[in-house]
């Protein structure tokens, strides 16, 4: 049976890495492109031990030219790569800005080069977030809830949301977008608010109270890293 050749982009982070390893695990090929900024090489230490099978790229999805030619040799594209944490968005918001909107055009476009070989590209994953829709409307929330960024973070992952509906519906590229609801599990920074069960869990075992906000009936939809 033929394993695909995948590239992910923002592959050591805590997200891509746990999706490297998987992939790996079941034989594919894995080519890693992340500049290293929010993430570490310890994510993905034990992922040499599939070489010839892994790759890493220490590079940025801001520079075409590279993702072009990586994307011109892979079977898929899981676009993880991005500025993660909607806190650091605010203090700095155009970095964060561009890495979502001019990034995610760059895979975009290096995806829609690589459509016109003779085999084409079988998907591209987009790594979306549910801050796109900021705060509920209606429970439960679905695909159809309008979007409502309340964050330079949550715009900027909207707008490469829409980026990627837009090249699937002019240039029918194999775009599927996934919003995901505050991931946890291994290589999560303790960081930002979404990092709240990694930070329970710690606060557990060093025998100290967990720290809740609020009257401590509010709802949170979380998953877990494998599902």
């Amino acid at each position: 049976m033929h394993k695909d050749t995948i590239l992910i982009t923002g592959g050591a982070g805590f997200i891509g890495s746990n999706l490297t390893s998987f992939l790996l695990k079941n034989g594919h090929k894995v080519i890693v492109l992340d500049d290293l900024s929010r993430s570490s090489t310890d994510n993905i230490r034990e992922c040499y031990n599939y070489s010839p099978n892994f790759y890493f790229v220490n590079g940025s999805v801001m520079d075409f030219d590279l993702v072009d030619r990586l994307v011109n040799n892979v079977d898929m594209v899981f676009h993880l790569a991005a500025q993660v944490h909607w806190e650091e968005s605010i203090d700095n918001p155009v970095p964060s800005f561009e890495i979502h909107t001019r990034g995610t055009q760059n895979v975009l476009e290096a995806v829609r080069r690589a459509m016109a070989k003779k085999d084409p590209l079988k998907l591209m994953l987009y790594a979306s977030s549910s801050e796109v829709y900021g705060t509920g409307q209606y429970m439960p929330m679905n695909e159809a809830h309008p979007f409502n960024p309340q964050s330079p973070y949550a715009a900027g992952k909207a707008a490469a949301d829409r980026l990627c509906s837009s090249y699937h519906h002019v240039y029918n590229l194999p775009i599927i977008i996934l919003r995901q609801f505050n991931t946890y599990g291994p290589n999560q920074r303790m960081k930002g608010y979404s990092a709240v069960i990694p930070k329970f869990v710690s606060q557990v075992l060093s025998t100290s109270p967990p720290t809740i906000y609020g009257d401590g009936v509010q709802t949170k939809d979380f998953h877990y890293i494998d599902d």
